[in-house]
């Protein structure tokens, strides 16, 4: 698989332009796009029986909804890891109601609860799903927006791939963040794109870095007409 798909990974800080970065892949380089959290967003939506919206819309992701509270999970596996991990019941029934953010959620469910019993699964599913989109779909170009731990980090590598950091001003990691927080530069990254003008200087260091990694030949730049 590695002889004919290239893989790209992306690391920072929240906020940085990750997405912004894949994107530009997958509109100029034909990539696919994915993340390691695909898997685990459709284990909650499962779990919650909510629509998959709620777990990646912007302006609602940061926000606790009703429809996240623990009481309205049916993994209750999930909820006694909670329980355990975090004593959310001290308060009481009034803890199991209270609404929860998707942010929240997503790194209960993907570090607390499914990490914890099995630190290689997100990897896993991650490894068959770009496994699956070789073979089937044929794909040349994978990029993947959410290296967060130093295992994913490694499957990335392990597939020839690269880690690309990306940086933008004002957007850091602080000391009290989730674990999953990350400004990348442990992986030691191959490319560090540092995203600090505007989105024709971003996308000349994006095509740079990516015809540099698929010809083999440091240092290409690209010059995109004004």
């Amino acid at each position: 698989m590695t002889k004919f798909t290239h893989v790209i990974g992306l690391t920072g800080p929240m906020g940085s332009g990750k997405d912004t970065v894949a994107d530009l892949l997958t509109t100029h380089c034909g990539a696919h796009k994915m993340a390691f959290a695909d898997a685990l967003r459709a284990e909650i939506v499962e779990a919650y029986c909510i629509e998959h919206v709620y777990l990646t819309r912007r302006e609602t992701k940061e926000h606790p909804l009703s429809a996240l509270a623990l009481s309205r999970c049916l993994d209750k596996a999930f909820v006694d890891r909670m329980f355990i991990q975090h004593r959310l019941f001290d308060n009481g029934q009034a803890a199991l109601d209270a609404p929860r953010s998707p942010r929240q959620i997503m790194q209960w469910w993907g570090t607390e609860y499914r990490r914890a019993a099995q630190p290689g699964y997100w990897v896993s599913k991650a490894a068959q799903h770009i496994h699956w989109r070789h073979k089937a779909m044929g794909d040349r170009l994978i990029v993947i927006t959410d290296v967060r731990f130093e295992d994913e980090a490694n499957l990335v590598r392990g597939l020839g791939g690269q880690i690309w950091q990306i940086k933008r001003p004002g957007c850091d990691v602080p000391a009290s963040a989730h674990v999953s927080e990350v400004t990348g530069e442990a992986f030691t990254p191959n490319l560090v794109i540092n995203n600090c003008h505007d989105m024709r200087h971003l996308q000349q260091l994006v095509l740079g870095g990516y015809l540099a990694h698929a010809c083999r030949v440091p240092g290409l730049r690209v010059e995109v007409p004004a």
